[in-house]
């Protein structure tokens, strides 16, 4: 494998047999699983600090990456709500790019954002090589926009 290249795992378990796993089951599991793959996989970047999302963070990553085949293709976005607090819409939005010579940092891109709009980058991050040679970037970011009382 190339070590410049950032690779995605994922699991699922399932019971053989069908059913829910008891918290014991999971416990077991758990420690066992992490275990294993602390063990035999090398870290190439700092996790998303985003706990509560990072499943579903990783599955979209690796969707958006998958459609990204030409240097030349547009960005590719996947906006998800998140929550809605008293005044405001919270969205998690996750952007994949071809960076070449020519690309802005994201965050001089969100600076131009309208003043309204609140947006916090969480992390960028290259999970993929296009053709070996142009980098991927992944961006996670918290997108709040007010929204009025009836919503």
């Amino acid at each position: 494998m190339n070590k410049k290249q950032t690779q995605f795992f994922y699991l699922e378990v399932k019971k053989i047999r069908g059913g829910f796993f008891s918290a014991v089951e999971m416990e077991k599991l758990s420690l066992s699983i992490n275990q294993i793959l602390k063990s035999r996989i090398e870290r190439t970047f700092q996790p998303i600090a985003l706990p509560e999302i990072e499943e579903n963070t990783f599955k979209h990553i690796k969707l958006l990456s998958q459609e990204l085949t030409d240097v030349n293709d547009i960005p590719q976005m996947i906006i998800t709500f998140s929550e809605y607090l008293e005044h405001k819409l919270v969205f998690i939005v996750i952007i994949l790019r071809v960076l070449n010579e020519g690309s802005q940092p994201i965050s001089a891109l969100l600076a131009h954002a309208p003043s309204s709009i609140e947006i916090t980058l969480e992390k960028s991050l290259i999970p993929d090589l296009l053709h070996k040679q142009y980098p991927k970037e992944a961006s996670i970011f918290r997108f709040q926009v007010k929204s009025s009382r009836g919503l």
